[in-house]
């Protein structure tokens, strides 16, 4: 007897595929829905009532949870998630959660009525627990959720190491970084401690500046840098994400510092601000289309494979990330 497995490889087309075209859920091109279907025929493929009725409960819809659609970084992140989605056969739905939990619980209860297959969570501001009793499938992005919930993210520890070794080798002796809540765990959080660590076994002195959580007022960020630097006129260099690296620099100049000359700045995350903004912002580059990729193939293998438990170590995949030069620090 055929199996599912069968009519994909004599069709050259994934399993995937295959189940949308049995589904009638998903987008799957004339030419190749013509070609599997000729499969079908060929082999004689009958599938299981069952399987075939579990797939027919499938949307073809994804949802995707990010605190700040307006944010760069989240904004080319959501870019990049929907093509590798609708690439897949899947729509994006998009939360804006503008860090009101109950935007983020009516999402939540549309994965529960199943209006979704599956939400990746960028960002969250219900307590971690609502997540946790969820059985739809979940993937974080950049999130540690629970032993249940895999989770994707960029390579934060060499981040931190990079930009550490880029103003040491800058002679940098005085470092300002600025981070996020240390409330919330995730794996961005390793590029600052691994950071510190570096520059500290240097002989550095480093100054953290914790931000509030979910915030992305860059006015407010400038106010709180000014006010850093009006204390400690003696740092020569910063390390944060592009948006509030770029409002540091904005306060340098307004205090007559010249970049890089007096302080060396280092953003993070390489998004279109740090190519717009002269100087051209040096910054740590988080590979967002690598990163897009990997969360939908986690979340494709748990929405075909949602009760299967997930082996240690596909619980945590990292996507490589590397320094790009620009005119904010000195060759």
């Amino acid at each position: 007897m055929a199996s599912i497995k069968d009519v994909a490889e004599m069709a050259h087309v994934g399993i995937g595929t295959v189940s949308r075209v049995l589904s009638g859920n998903g987008y799957v091109s004339a030419e190749t829905r013509k070609t599997v279907q000729a499969a079908i025929e060929a082999l004689d493929y009958s599938p299981n009532e069952t399987a075939r009725c579990l797939s027919r409960c499938r949307t073809g819809i994804v949802g995707l949870v990010i605190p700040d659609i307006s944010h760069p970084f989240f904004s080319l992140a959501a870019k990049h998630i929907e093509i590798e989605l609708y690439n897949a056969g899947y729509k994006t739905l998009i939360c804006n959660t503008i860090r009101k939990s109950n935007r983020e619980k009516e999402f939540l209860e549309m994965l529960r009525c199943r209006v979704m297959d599956g939400i990746i969570m960028g960002s969250h501001t219900l307590d971690l627990t609502e997540y946790r009793k969820i059985k739809e499938p979940i993937v974080a992005f950049d999130r540690i959720v629970s032993a249940d919930i895999p989770c994707v993210a960029a390579d934060h520890k060499k981040g931190g190491k990079l930009a550490a070794e880029k103003l040491l080798s800058n002679g940098c002796r005085s470092v300002l970084q600025f981070t996020g809540t240390h409330k919330v765990r995730t794996p961005s959080a390793d590029r600052h401690t691994v950071f510190a660590d570096v520059m500290e076994k240097s002989g550095c002195r480093v100054e953290t500046v914790e931000l509030p959580w979910n915030e992305f007022d860059f006015t407010e960020t400038a106010r709180i840098a000014a006010r850093i630097m009006e204390a400690r006129s003696d740092i020569d260099g910063i390390f944060s994400s592009d948006l509030v690296s770029i409002a540091c620099i904005n306060v340098l100049h307004e205090r007559h510092k010249r970049v890089p000359q007096d302080v060396k700045v280092i953003g993070y995350d390489g998004t279109l601000l740090a190519d717009a903004f002269l100087p051209r912002l040096t910054t740590i580059v988080q590979p967002l289309p690598l990163i897009a990729e990997k969360l939908v193939s986690v979340m494709l293998n748990r929405i075909q494979n949602r009760t299967q438990p997930i082996a240690p170590e596909n619980m945590l995949t990292l996507a490589d990330v590397y320094l790009r030069e620009g005119n904010t620090t000195l060759p």
